[in-house]
C-alpha cells in the first residue's frame, strides 16, 4: 500500500495531499464529523446525497444521531434546517415528514426536494415540493390539461429544477381507477411562484420511427438549456424491452427534440463494442455523460465504461497516474458545463496491490482515503456515490470518512479548483497544456497496451497526431 501510494504521489497533482502541490484546488471541511451544533439534532451520522452551485451553497441529506430519540434525518442548505423528519408541511394536511428522499438545486438558490410523508390513506407516501411548496404527491392529483379531468398520481420517479425554476418530474399517472401511463412532466412557475403542469411526453409516443417507447420512470437530470436527460425503457418491433437514456429538449414544450445517447445493445465508439449495462447518467450544457458496461459479441466479458458524448472516456484497465484504473460497480458519474466528469472509482499500481475506492476529477484523483489530509485529519474512506460538480466546475462536494479517534467519523467536504476545459490534453492536471505535457508523450512514444491517456487520438499508438492536438490545445485551460 505505502509503494503504490508513493509511486502516485509522484505522478499526479494531487489536490489535499500535499499543500505544495494544491495550487488549483483547496478542500475544507463544510460539515463537521466530531460535532453538529444545529438545532441541537446531534452528531452527524451519514450524508446521503449533495449538491452544490456556481456560487458554492450546497444542499445536502443528512442523518444524525439524536441522544434524546430516534436517528433524525434533515436537509441542509449552506448548514440551515430546510425540512426534517418529524416537521409539519403546510400541505398535504395533517401529515409528517418521515423521511428525506432525494433532492436537487439550481444556481439561483431554488432547492427542490422529495419526502416521504406519514399521515396519508393508501399506505407508503411521498411529495416533492419545490421551496416549501408541494408540487405533486402519490394519489394526489394530476392538472395537466393534456391528462383526463380527475387524474392521479400512481408513483413519481424524479425529479430536476433548472435555473429558470422549471420542474421536470417522471411519474405514473392513472386517468381512471383502474389505465394509467408513463408520462415525462414539465411544471412552470409564473411571476407568482405558481406551478402549471404540462406533459412533455408520455407512453408510447414515438420517438423515431419504427420503434415505440414507455417511460420506465427512470430519474431525470436538467441542464441549463432547456433539455433534461431521462431514461426510457424502449419497446422495440422484436417485442424486446431495452432501456436506453434520451435527450430531452422542452424550452418549447410544442416542439419537443428528442435525442438517444445510448441504449443496450446498441453500439460503443469502442471497435465492436456494444452497450451490455447502463448505469448512472448525467448532462450539463450541451455535453452528456454515462457510465454502465461494454462488452464483445454476446458472450464476451464486460468491462466497466465512462462516455463523454460520442466518445469512451474511461475505460476498465485504462491508465490513470502510475497505475490502471478498476472502476466501482456504482452508478455515480457527474458533469458540468465544460464536460469535466466527477467519478468514483478503484485503482491499482502494479505490480502493487489495489488502492481502496477514492473520488477521481477527470483523469486524476481527487480525494484519497490514507493519503489526502482536510484539517490536519487523514481520510480513512471516501463515501461511494455522494459527490457533486457546480456547473461552472468551480465547486465540488463530497462525503469522506476521517479518522479522529475511534470510530471513524464521517463529515461532508468542498473543494475550490480551476475548472479545467481542455483535460485531455492536460496531462499533467495542472490548467494548462505545455512543455510537462508534451514531455509525458514523448515518454510514453509509440504502441499502447490496451488504452491510455496519453493516447489522445485512441488510435492504439502515441505519436504525431498526439503531438498536434497538444499544439491546437496549447496554453491555458480555463474557461472564458
Amino acid at each position: 500500500m505505502t509503494r503504490t501510494i508513493a509511486a502516485v504521489i509522484s505522478f499526479v497533482v494531487l489536490c489535499g495531499v500535499d499543500a505544495t502541490q494544491a495550487a488549483n484546488c483547496t478542500i475544507t471541511a463544510i460539515l463537521s464529523p466530531d460535532s453538529f451544533p444545529i438545532e441541537s439534532l446531534g452528531t452527524l451520522r451519514t450524508v446521503q446525497r449533495v449538491a452544490v452551485t456556481n456560487s458554492g451553497d450546497w444542499v445536502a441529506s443528512i442523518s444524525v444521531n439524536n441522544d434524546a430519540g430516534p436517528a433524525v434525518t434533515a436537509l441542509l442548505a449552506n448548514g440551515e434546517v430546510l425540512v426534517r423528519t418529524g416537521h409539519a408541511p403546510d400541505e398535504p394536511a395533517g401529515t409528517t415528514v418521515k423521511s428525506i428522499l432525494g433532492m436537487d438545486t439550481n444556481n439561483q438558490g431554488d432547492v427542490l426536494w422529495a419526502v416521504g410523508l406519514d399521515g396519508l390513506p393508501g399506505g407508503t407516501n411521498y411529495g416533492y415540493y419545490a421551496n416549501g411548496q408541494l408540487l405533486a404527491w402519490k394519489h394526489g392529483p394530476a392538472e395537466a390539461e393534456e391528462l383526463a379531468p380527475g387524474s392521479t398520481y400512481g408513483a413519481i420517479y424524479g425529479g430536476s429544477i433548472d435555473d429558470a425554476g422549471r420542474v421536470v418530474l417522471t411519474a405514473y399517472v392513472y386517468e381512471t381507477p383502474s389505465t394509467g401511463l408513463f408520462v415525462v412532466l414539465l411544471l412552470v412557475p409564473d411571476a407568482g411562484g405558481t406551478y402549471t403542469e404540462h406533459v412533455i411526453l408520455r407512453e408510447e409516443d414515438p420517438l423515431h420511427a419504427p420503434a415505440w417507447y414507455f417511460i420506465d420512470g427512470g430519474g431525470v437530470a436538467a441542464d441549463n438549456d432547456g433539455a433534461v436527460l431521462a431514461r426510457l425503457n424502449v419497446l422495440a418491433p422484436s417485442g424486446y424491452e431495452l432501456s436506453g437514456y434520451y435527450r430531452i429538449g422542452y424550452d418549447d414544450p410544442a416542439n419537443l427534440t428528442i435525442e438517444q445517447l445510448a441504449s443496450v445493445l446498441g453500439p460503443l465508439a469502442v471497435p465492436n463494442e456494444h452497450w451490455a449495462i447502463l448505469g448512472g447518467a448525467d448532462i450539463g450544457a450541451g455535453t452528456h455523460v454515462i457510465r454502465g458496461e461494454s462488452q464483445i459479441g454476446s458472450h464476451g466479458d464486460s468491462d466497466v465504461v465512462i462516455t463523454r458524448d460520442d466518445s469512451v472516456f474511461l475505460q476498465e484497465g485504462d491508465h490513470i497516474g502510475g497505475g490502471h484504473a478498476t472502476l466501482t460497480k456504482t452508478n455515480a458519474v457527474r458533469t458540468n458545463d465544460h464536460g469535466e466528469i466527477l467519478w468514483h472509482g478503484q485503482w491499482a499500481g502494479e505490480p502493487w496491490e489495489e488502492l481502496p475506492f477514492a473520488l477521481f476529477m477527470n483523469r486524476r484523483p481527487l480525494a484519497i482515503p490514507g493519503v489526502t489530509e482536510v484539517d490536519g485529519l487523514t481520510l480513512e474512506y471516501v463515501t461511494d456515490g455522494v459527490s457533486a460538480i457546480s456547473d461552472s466546475g468551480a465547486f465540488v462536494v463530497f462525503s469522506a470518512g476521517v479518522v479522529a479517534g475511534e470510530p471513524t467519523h464521517q463529515g461532508l467536504y468542498m473543494v475550490q479548483r480551476e475548472p479545467n476545459t481542455c483535460f485531455t490534453e492536460n496531462l499533467d492536471c495542472d490548467a494548462r497544456v505545455g512543455f510537462s505535457d508534451l514531455l509525458t508523450v514523448i515518454s510514453r512514444w509509440g504502441p499502447c497496451p490496451g488504452i491510455c491517456f496519453e493516447d489522445l487520438d485512441r488510435d492504439g499508438s502515441i505519436g504525431f497526431a498526439e503531438l498536434l492536438l497538444l499544439i491546437y490545445a496549447w496554453g491555458p485551460c480555463l474557461p472564458d
